[in-house]
């Protein structure tokens, strides 16, 4: 038999099986989706599953995913991961010189923007990787990851599918550069104050709060999000990263053991959600979605003098949108 292909009595068995899939009562066992994942080699036999009724779902070099919904509801299978990660390294040296790039083509080059080094995360790669990945490719300046300082959320940016922005406190090692002639025109350490005096980095908001979150962290009273390896529920994904504010954890467990704390700590709790609120107002036409999404959440959670119910209301909040999943079908 040539590979891919399937004798008459064979693609005919496919079909006897994929229309009983669709046709089965999944009812009894809570099961709603069904999947199919065909290899290339057998794309042939995609035709005989679209019939039975199913669907495309997504599609990777290897194999074409398809899918099939049970009820005679609105079918809730989850959308397939395509959203992009990327990164912006703000990376600065002992004279309160930031190291910013000019790319060689684009939008930015037509712009004439110096920028800090950006690039995309690659399938599998954690931030922090990413972010020293990119500074070394395209400059050869060595570094290591201090803080996530912030982040953009933006929709419809690639094939209709939104994109994650993180700015990525670096800590430069070497000094040297050496940048990539094909990405860039040219590289240099330039002074804060001078970066931030650019007309687009004045014009565009986005740029302008990404100066704003950084010359504050430069300046002091700022803190952003640390990395953090740890294991999740299935030891066969590896260790994946988690990121905290770790200057505000240590401060808050420190005043936690002090009760007269408790009182101010509410009214921290309460002047953050109204900063929130603020900083909503000004940032939400620039796509920074998850301002929205710290205000709301903020705002509806009943604050106390009592921390063990704010820890109840903050795990009430997160177990209300629990969605029990399973591997081949889905489970609600």
């Amino acid at each position: 038999m040539e590979e891919g292909k399937l004798t008459g009595n064979e693609a005919k068995e496919f079909r006897r099986v994929a229309r009983e899939l669709s046709g089965k009562n999944w009812k009894n066992a809570g099961t709603k989706g069904l999947w199919i994942k065909l290899p290339i080699a057998l794309v042939n036999l995609v035709q005989a599953a679209v019939d039975e009724g199913f669907w495309y779902h997504h599609a990777e070099p290897e194999y074409l995913m398809l899918a099939y919904w049970l009820p005679k509801t609105k079918q809730v299978l989850p959308s397939y991961a395509t959203n992009t990660g990327h990164i912006g390294a703000f990376v600065m040296n002992d004279k309160r010189e930031v190291f910013v790039v000019k790319e060689n083509r684009g939008m930015f080059k037509r712009m004439g923007l110096w920028k800090f080094p950006t690039g995309f995360a690659e399938e599998g790669e954690d931030i922090f990787a990413a972010a020293k990945r990119e500074v070394k490719e395209e400059t050869g300046i060595d570094s290591e990851f201090v803080e996530i300082l912030a982040l953009r959320h933006r929709h419809e940016q690639f094939h209709g599918k939104f994109n994650l922005f993180f700015v990525c406190m670096m800590r430069p090692l070497s000094f040297v550069i050496q940048w990539q002639d094909s990405e860039l025109e040219e590289a240099q350490w330039m002074p804060l104050e001078e970066f931030a005096a650019q007309p687009l980095v004045k014009e565009v908001e986005f740029l302008n709060h990404m100066y704003e979150v950084c010359k504050a962290k430069v300046d002091g009273g700022y803190s952003g999000f640390s990395q953090l390896p740890v294991s999740g529920f299935h030891d066969d994904v590896g260790e994946s990263s988690f990121y905290f504010n770790a200057m505000d954890l240590k401060n808050a467990e420190d005043n936690a053991e002090d009760p007269k704390n408790a009182e101010k700590n509410v009214e921290d709790l309460n002047n953050a959600a109204n900063a929130n609120t603020k900083m909503r107002s000004r940032c939400c036409c620039d796509g920074w979605g998850f301002v929205v999404y710290v205000t709301l959440f903020a705002s509806n959670i009943p604050l106390t003098l009592n921390a063990e119910n704010n820890v109840k209301d903050l795990n009430n909040a997160a177990n209300a949108k629990d969605t029990k999943m399973s591997l081949g079908a889905v489970v609600m």
